[in-house]
């Protein structure tokens, strides 16, 4: 059976971690740029904590276009909206938890479906992007939530943030891209991969990650059709790989010129204009379910990673482990994904989360 956390909604975790979110140890900064520098820089977690969280929406016969998959910058209005629980404003926003994690996803029992998107995240001090990272968009949807609504920050743990940053110099690089990927156990004997993904189990055998696109396995689910020979199958297999790869470079890059719209009109009365903050912009519109949890596989659910890098194959920087990624330059966010106690069966949840549960 999956191990429940019961101790997400009791009254001491909900109320205190309103200013004690989950980033722990710290986060590591790579780049070209930052050689000079010395190498790795680092940013203390209990630092990052104290960063407003925003993410972008985008208004516009584009984005509503059902072809289109990527998020367009040109002729439409971009909205900055802020993630409740890092943003203070007024009481009710100090009654969120602070969702950011850095280590897992947590999923309440009694929500049926999360939903996900890649992003790509950055680091805006005082108006000017100076680092970017690979970033994952989570949601209750509105079909999932008991008031009909979307939401974002759903409790602890509910909206990830990548440990591996990377210079705003990268994201400008041509082939730099955003791809999403999940992995499950896979028992034999293997190399260390993200995370530390090489362990030993009970009785002594080492498992590595079977990590999976995607993008490609969304893609897999709709045109499944048991009447493909191998052959076709193969093909239409390698054309969507390519299609996957052309809309992850064309959405990331898109994302970098929305960044660069957003600040170019920025005024003094924007929060953005002064201090720290991590602006959050969708590589593309589509949300995609997140893989069901299962009840039998070892360990507390699966592992949920987004890159972004210059290099060729994703899936072996994943496999090759953090070194290389650190080498390379890329950034990484990597969570554990796992089932918890229901939300709405607690008798201390605050009462800004009571119509998403109750």
């Amino acid at each position: 059976m999956m191990k429940l956390h019961l101790h997400l909604y009791t009254p001491f975790s909900l109320l205190i971690t309103v200013s004690h979110a989950l980033i722990t140890g710290n986060i590591q900064i790579v780049g070209e740029s930052l050689s000079s520098l010395g190498g790795i820089q680092y940013l203390p977690g209990s630092y990052v904590n104290t960063f407003p969280r925003w993410s972008v929406d985008f208004h516009g016969h584009d984005h509503d276009d059902d072809d289109a998959t990527t998020c367009d910058a040109s002729s439409k209005h971009i909205q900055l909206i802020p993630l409740e629980g890092t943003v203070s404003s007024d009481l009710e926003q100090h009654q969120y938890v602070d969702p950011t994690s850095n280590q897992e996803l947590w999923w309440p029992s009694d929500l049926k479906t999360l939903q996900m998107r890649p992003s790509l995240d950055f680091f805006v001090k005082n108006g000017i992007p100076s680092l970017v990272m690979a970033g994952i968009q989570i949601r209750v949807p509105p079909e999932s939530s008991m008031d009909g609504k979307e939401w974002r920050n759903f409790g602890r743990n509910s909206q990830p943030l990548a440990s591996l940053w990377t210079s705003f110099q990268m994201a400008v690089e041509k082939g730099f891209r955003v791809e999403t990927f999940y992995g499950r156990v896979m028992f034999e004997t293997g190399s260390v991969g993200v995370g530390g993904d090489s362990k030993t189990s009970s009785d002594g055998v080492e498992y590595v990650m079977d990590w999976k696109n995607v993008a490609e396995e969304m893609n897999h689910h709709r045109n499944d059709d048991d009447n493909h020979d191998d052959a076709k199958e193969k093909e239409l297999n390698g054309v969507a790989r390519e299609e996957r790869l052309f809309q992850s470079l064309k959405g990331t890059r898109r994302a970098v010129e929305s960044m660069g719209e957003l600040l170019a009109n920025l005024d003094y009365a924007s929060p953005l204009s002064e201090g720290m903050h991590i602006v959050s912009i969708p590589v593309n519109k589509e949300w995609w379910d997140l893989p069901e949890l299962k009840e039998d596989e070892e360990g507390d659910g699966y592992k949920l990673v987004s890159v972004g890098t210059v290099e060729s194959d994703v899936k072996d920087l994943l496999k090759m482990g953090n070194d290389v990624m650190i080498i390379s330059g890329s950034s990484l966010l990597s969570v554990d994904v796992s089932k918890i106690a229901a939300g709405g069966q607690s008798d201390y949840i605050p009462n800004v989360y009571k119509p998403l549960y109750q």
